[in-house]
């Protein structure tokens, strides 16, 4: 690194006396220097263990990251990843490239890490970032020294060096984007490092540079340059990975969790690696020639004990021979001298540094200076005898001694503490300087000291606070700004707005960016005019207007005039808007051309039209300073009211005098402006007329009156319609209020009018329906239907205008209407006319007979399958009557009369059979009503008296009867009810089959709000294929069995007519459920 603007190191002349504490301060500094330089190098190679490799993209951006001399990656993050890689096993091989390249090869996965990436919402979209920032950093604006660039607008036809890639360069708010904003044309010069941007400024070949305020403070002094107050962009440093690798997720959790866990410890390594890169000054770098001239040293003090080995070893071997060996020492001790000749030379060389150093170098001892170099002299004030045994707490701050005293004592004690810290000294003179310290133990004059390196870091203080405040002023700009400003995408997404223009949207920002579209809040009549601004704009920025007024629509429907001034931003899809309200200019010039306007209008009116106008004085009787020339209409010229011979008052109807004089008086007192009456006056010719009068109150400048002026309307024929229509009203309030359909008015959505007839229909009172949305009193189903045509009628739509609806009452009971409805006005506005019928009783008629008709039908299909199934099963009893009847003539005629019993037993037999078939369809057919009324009736009541019709039946099968508890009351025909039952209790005896242990369950169950009744036997069962033929007439499911088969038929025709339904859940061999529901309470 270049050590530009340093003094080279004179030679001096030190006092004999001060010798031996000079030579140890300098090689205590040498070998501070060595520890510094070497060790560092040594524990990175150390840390390089095995295990995972890691490649991390590297470039030129000191300190952040760049290659020392000796080729290794060093600075913050280098740094900080080594001690990562070191506490986690990793191993990590650096590539090297330029920002872009590296960029590159992070998108394509071909590296793992890029360290020192400033944080995007574009970039997070490309590459993965941990969460943790290592730095803040921000862009700052250089100059050559002297240069009158000292703003934005400054750069106008200049050259301005920046760095590809960069964050700075091509962010949000880089220096590109920036420079559009301002309206600013300039050159780019685009470099691949910091050093580059420089460079250029130093040469003479840009006229301005960007760079970060890092690299900036820390190179500055190399180059011929300058910063200016022009700071921006401020952004978080990260590492940044692939998002293509799998190892990413990894490597942001690890990182993560060093980098929380550093900064929550004030003496961690992340600490002292900021320390170590950020804040020490450039005086504090070690010259370029300090490790050459050290190793120049080195070896000379290694060549002198070198040399007194050899010579001990001779003078050891060559004893005996003292006189051979006098040449050979006396040629030592002239080697000896020069070698101390030499070493002193070297001595005096770093004696030299100390005294010549750019920074203070002093020793503290007990609390008071043993040595101070010049540089302490120059920054203290005091002279070189006045530092001496000086009390060090004496140069100090009064607010900082406390903590540095504090510090001291702990270092001479051994504690760790952090070895640089800055504080406060003043002066000789009582001016405060920053200074920052870095001190070390060492032994001076065989007593421990501490050997301080002091650096002035006044104008460094002053810069960051300058940079903080900038900082701030730029975070700021944007919001502060009075103008609502926007960012808009391509696709019209509002990406970014400042608090002005969330306050005119009527929204947050956090609703407005990146959810709504600048479409949103244009008038329909200028968005598409917008529209093609928009995407014209983007297919070339020059062909869209960059300033135009349209009208702004917020959240609350409110309209307002805006100018927009527009421009693209370079590089990118996005343009940046700002809008000025202009809602009162264009107000202002509206009523000013209105104005002109009506004051053209009004000299037409006041000479042509019937209105007449006046100024009265106010004074007894109004006398008339002013009237129209149309007073003439009245009899009266202009004339006879200015010659005084007819004051107004005197034109006034005696009977409305007293009142017009009253309300004047009373609102004048009242502060009013202006006020209307209506009174009547006397023509000249004695005829009276009605006035509508509006009048207008002057005053002066104290609120006295002094005059009333007036535009005075004869309204008598308006008076004489309005009686007219008055009673007109009368006539149709009383027809409409007594009419015996409903009437009502709709408009805007709510009832405006309704009838007593219309409120009667749902036992609404006045209050509670008008007024309200006309969708309450319409049954919900049915509003879809009527809000739909309520509304393309007032599109215009040929809608029917008669149809039938359910209206819903105040008890929510449903009333069948048929709606009349058409346009017609009610207040000056477009309404709905509505002329309501009650037809609940014809629809519950015509139901009536639908559901006759149904039934009818439905009689008769089943009717027609009885007749056939009847004829099906009566024609085998009669087939056995016909031909047992043909054996008995023919028994009988052979005189065999055992034959003619058993022929007799058959027919007996079938007639019996054609019996019981008669008297099950007799019963199915009654079966079709129900006899007796619906009652309460417990249903456990109901299986008594079932069983005890069946309590012979029961005994003689032996089968076991359960019945559940707490049955629910059903509401049924009670004789049919227990019919039911008799017959599914009597079916589980017949079908029980060889079953042991016989038993039937009679019980219900809930089936979530239904309640299901059921018989339930262990017999033999029932095959799925016959659970519904079961119910079937006349079917049997053991055709040898007795009964007809038409039990089930009658108990599922009982169940439907009492509105149940019923079921079979059974499997064959497993027992049978028979399942069904009644009605409840």
């Amino acid at each position: 690194m270049s050590n530009t603007g340093k003094k080279a190191p004179t030679k001096l002349d030190i006092p004999t006396a001060g010798m031996d504490k000079v030579t140890l301060l300098v090689l205590f500094i040498l070998a501070f220097l060595f520890l510094m330089v070497f060790v560092p190098l040594s524990s990175a190679e150390d840390a390089a263990g095995a295990g995972r490799t890691i490649l991390v993209g590297t470039y030129e951006n000191s300190p952040k990251i760049y290659t020392d001399e000796q080729g290794n990656t060093v600075g913050l993050f280098p740094d900080l990843l080594a001690y990562i890689a070191d506490s986690e096993g990793w191993e990590i091989q650096y590539v090297h490239g330029t920002w872009t390249e590296n960029l590159e090869r992070l998108e394509r996965n071909e590296i793992d890490i890029m360290p020192d990436m400033a944080y995007s919402d574009e970039r997070a979209e490309i590459y993965a970032f941990n969460n943790e920032s290592v730095l803040i950093n921000w862009g700052i604006l250089y100059t050559k020294k002297d240069s009158e660039i000292q703003s934005i607008p400054d750069l106008q036809g200049k050259r301005v060096a920046v760095m590809n890639g960069s964050i700075h360069t091509v962010g949000e708010a880089g220096i590109i984007k920036l420079v559009e904003q301002f309206d600013v044309d300039c050159t780019f010069i685009g470099v691949d490092d910091y050093t580059e941007v420089f460079r250029l400024l130093d040469t003479g070949e840009a006229d301005a540079g960007v760079v970060n305020r890092l690299f900036g403070a820390l190179h500055e002094q190399e180059f011929d340059v300058e910063k200016t107050n022009v700071v921006f962009e401020p952004v978080d440093l990260k590492f940044a990975f692939s998002k293509n690798s799998t190892l990413s997720g990894l490597l942001i959790e690890r990182i993560d969790y060093h980098l929380l866990a550093m900064k929550k410890d004030p003496d961690s390594i992340y600490y002292q690696t900021v320390e170590k890169y950020l804040f020490v000054p450039e005086e504090m770098r070690i010259p370029d020639w300090v490790v050459p001239a050290f190793f120049g040293l080195l070896g000379l003090v290694a060549l002198f004990l070198l040399m007194s080995a050899v010579l001990k070893w001779q003078v050891n071997a060559r004893t005996a021979d003292l006189r051979a060996t006098t040449e050979d020492l006396e040629q030592d001790v002239i080697e000896r001298k020069k070698a101390e000749e030499k070493l002193q030379e070297s001595e005096e060389k770093y004696r030299a540094l100390v005294e010549n150093a750019n920074e203070v170098i002093v020793v503290a001892q007990e609390g008071v200076l043993k040595f101070a170099n010049p540089k302490a002299v120059e920054i203290t004030g005091y002279s070189a005898e006045e530092l001496q045994n000086k009390p060090f707490v004496e140069l100090i701050h009064p607010d900082d001694r406390a903590m540095v005293v504090e510090r001291h004592r702990k270092r001479l004690k051994g504690e760790a503490i952090l070895g640089i810290y800055p504080f406060r000294i003043v002066t000789k003179g009582g001016k405060t300087k920053w200074v920052e310290i870095n001190a070390v133990l060492i032994t001076w004059e065989g007593r421990p000291a501490t050997l301080n390196f002091i650096s002035d870091i006044t104008e460094r203080k002053r810069m960051e606070e300058e940079i903080r405040l900038s900082e701030v002023l730029y975070r700021t700009i944007f919001e502060s700004t009075s103008a609502p400003t926007v960012i808009v995408g391509e696709d019209t997404t509002l990406v970014l707005v400042n608090e002005e223009f969330a306050k005119l949207a009527g929204y947050s920002k956090d609703e407005l960016e990146g959810k709504k579209s600048w479409t949103e809040f244009v008038v329909k009549e200028d968005l598409e005019r917008m529209k093609k601004h928009h995407y014209a704009r983007r297919e070339n920025a020059s062909s869209a207007p960059g300033q135009y007024e349209f009208r702004f629509l917020d959240r609350y429907g409110n309209v307002q005039d805006i100018y927009l001034t527009i421009a693209m931003i370079l590089g990118t899809k996005r343009s940046v808007a700002s809008f000025m309200v202009i809602t009162e200019r264009k107000q202002a010039e509206a009523a000013l051309l209105d104005a002109l306007k009506k004051r053209e209008e009004l000299e037409e009116i006041v000479n042509n039209s019937p209105a007449i106008v006046f100024l009265w004085r106010a004074a007894e009787g109004w006398p008339v300073e002013f009237v129209s020339d149309n007073i003439r209409q009245w009899g009266y010229t202009p004339v006879d009211f200015y010659s005084g011979d007819v004051p107004y008052a005197s034109i006034v109807y005696p009977p409305d005098l007293e009142r017009v004089a009253s309300e004047v008086d009373r609102y004048s007192q009242e502060g009013r402006t202006e006020f209307v009456q209506e009174y009547r006056i006397i023509t000249k010719t004695g005829e009276i007329r009605w006035l509508e009068d509006r009048t207008w109150i002057r005053r002066d400048a104290g609120g006295v009156i002094t005059h009333y002026q007036g535009i005075a309307l004869d309204i008598t024929e308006r008076k004489r319609v309005e009686e007219t229509l008055q009673e007109s009203e009368e006539k149709y309030r009383n027809l409409v209020e007594r009419a015996n359909d409903g009437i009502g008015i709709l408009q805007d959505g709510v009832v405006k009018y309704a009838n007593q007839r219309l409120l009667a229909m749902g036992d609404y009172s006045t209050v509670e329906l008008i007024g309200a949305p006309f969708t309450t009193f319409i049954d919900p189903n049915e509003i879809p239907e009527v809000v739909d045509r309520y509304e393309r009628r007032f599109a215009g739509e040929e809608v029917p205008q008669l149809y039938e609806t359910v209206l819903r009452a105040k008890d929510g009971r449903k009333i069948y209407v048929e709606f009349n409805a058409g346009l017609s006005t009610y207040e000056g506005k477009p309404a709905d006319l509505l002329f309501v019928r009650d037809i609940t009783e014809r629809k519950r008629a015509e139901e009536e007979r639908e559901s006759l008709i149904k039934e009818l039908e439905m009689r008769n299909v089943e009717m027609e399958r009885f007749v056939y199934t009847i004829s099906h099963e009566l024609r085998t009893p009669l087939v056995t009557l016909q031909g047992y009847a043909d054996l008995l003539r023919e028994d009988v005629e052979r005189n065999e009369e055992r034959h003619v019993e058993t022929d007799l037993t058959f027919i007996e037999n079938a007639v019996t059979s054609m019996g019981l078939l008669l008297e099950d369809t007799l019963a199915l057919s009654r079966t079709g009503r129900v006899l007796n009324p619906p009652e309460d009736v417990p249903f456990g009541v109901l299986i008594r008296d079932a069983l005890a019709r069946l309590t012979d039946q029961i005994k003689l099968s032996g089968v076991e009867i359960s019945v559940a508890e707490n049955f629910p009351i059903g509401h049924v025909d009670r004789m049919r009810a227990v019919e039911v039952l008799v017959n599914l209790i009597e079916n589980g005896i017949n079908f029980m089959g060889d079953q042991p242990y016989p038993k039937i369950e009679i019980g219900y169950r809930l089936d979530g709000e239904e309640t299901v009744f059921f018989v339930k036997d262990n017999g033999m069962g029932l095959d799925k294929s016959q659970h519904e033929k079961v119910f079937e007439l006349f079917y049997k499911v053991d055709r040898s069995g007795k009964g007809t088969g038409a039990g089930l038929a009658i108990v599922k025709r009982i169940i439907e007519v009492h509105g149940g339904r019923i079921w079979v859940e059974s499997e064959l061999g497993k027992g049978c459920t028979v399942c069904f529901t009644l009605p409840i309470r």
